[in-house]
């Protein structure tokens, strides 16, 4: 037992030098820091042109979707239409059949009884014996032209219903392209990471930053790595005296979209309440403190040297921040507390739309997000690019731990 512990405080030392990783030929400095602005400036401004430019689509995709629904609609109202017309058309087939075969029967009847040939005898002249004769013929031949015209209308509405019905099916196929399109652009515009800053957070971080390192630095061309002195740690430790990992790193089933196909890039870590104290996981600087993010809620990032390697760790879904941009923390250090629930919910008239429940966020990357030396960078997505899995510092899911190591 004696070992172990020895080996615990071996674990934990402190090292006690500055924070000097080498720099090479793209060491940051204030200048190129401030030119690292100017470019999340200048794709902040491509963010807002794409932006309009999707809801516009998605304004003439809905718009499509009315119109096809409204076509639909006159579709259904035309087939109606065409469904009575056919109705219609069948009675009267059937009253023409009636009649004409009661003129063929009287036709026949005379016949037989050479009643006919007394109709004829009984015309007043050559003209009204050839009417007579040909009364009854002509009525026959008009009722059958008249049930040719009708058989030819049912067709045609049969037809006219068959192509409506189509259409219909056209039209569905249309909507639903559109409704998936829609969906896509909804999730290009407001897509939830599952923890992170958007452009105008990570220009407010960047300026935070700045200002910090010219209250420090003797110029701005100087290296940032000679203007930061952050004691060093020999390992990062849990953030958490107590809790457990409830979602690993990597891939799983998103919590809030229920896509399978979402990456975690980091660990959630369940506590027993709200306002449990979070700890900086190694001695380092705080490079950005992000407040009331709509996804993520408060957010800090800590920048630190381990063993030589820089490391940028983040912590999110806190319910408050006890730090600043520019503050020097050990791994004693509180920086906040757990937050992810209750007044922070956006539904309950909080601010973070992307939690599910009390629980803190823990990310860890490599190198310097915001810069701060040569193994920095500014892109949020480099950030996310660099992560690597934290869960070699913490027991399997769903089982607790109890301590920070």
């Amino acid at each position: 037992m004696r070992n172990k512990v020895v080996t615990i405080l071996v674990i934990l030392v402190v090292i006690l030098v500055p924070l000097n990783i080498k720099a090479d030929s793209k060491a940051k400095n204030i200048k190129e820091l401030n030119a690292e602005l100017e470019e999340l400036k200048r794709q902040k401004n491509i963010n807002v042109q794409n932006k309009n430019a999707t809801r516009s689509s998605i304004n003439q995709k809905k718009q499509a979707i009315y119109n096809a629904y409204n076509e639909k609609q006159q579709a259904e109202n035309d087939i109606n239409a065409a469904t009575n017309k056919i109705a219609e058309c069948e009675a009267s087939i059937e009253k023409t059949k009636g009649e004409t075969a009661e003129i063929l029967k009287f036709n026949e009847l005379t016949s037989n009884e050479n009643i006919y040939l007394e109709y004829l005898m009984a015309a007043e002249s050559i003209a009204d014996m050839s009417m007579r004769s040909k009364a009854i013929s002509l009525i026959t031949s008009y009722n059958q032209d008249q049930l040719q015209t009708l058989n030819d209308l049912i067709i045609e509405n049969q037809r006219l219903k068959e192509e409506l019905r189509e259409k219909q099916n056209q039209l569905d196929v249309a909507i639903n392209n559109y409704s998936n399109a829609i969906v896509a652009l909804d999730n290009y515009m407001d897509e939830l990471e599952d923890v992170g800053d958007d452009i105008n957070e990570q220009i407010k971080n960047q300026e935070a930053l700045i200002k910090y390192y010219k209250s420090i630095c003797t110029s701005d061309t100087q290296l940032l790595s000679d203007c930061v002195k952050v004691l060093a740690s020999s390992t990062l430790i849990r953030p958490l005296e107590k809790g457990v990992v409830t979602s690993p790193f990597g891939m799983r089933v998103n919590p809030l979209t229920g896509k399978t196909s979402s990456f975690h890039y980091g660990i959630d870590l369940s506590t027993t309440s709200m306002g449990v104290k979070v700890y900086s996981a190694a001695n380092g600087m705080v490079a950005a403190v992000t407040l009331k993010s709509s996804c993520g809620g408060n957010i800090v990032y800590i920048h630190h040297n381990v063993n030589g390697v820089a490391y940028t760790t983040q912590y999110a879904h806190l319910l408050s921040v006890n730090v600043k941009v520019g503050d020097t923390v050990t791994n004693q250090s509180v920086i906040g507390y757990v937050g992810g629930a209750g007044s922070t919910l956006k539904k309950n008239g909080g601010w973070d739309t992307c939690s599910t429940g009390v629980h803190l966020h823990y990310s860890i990357s490599k190198g310097y997000y915001l810069g701060g030396g040569a193994n920095g960078y500014s892109s949020f997505s480099k950030f996310k690019a660099n992560m690597i899995d934290p869960g070699k510092y913490f027991p399997a899911r769903g089982t607790w731990f109890y301590r920070r190591y």
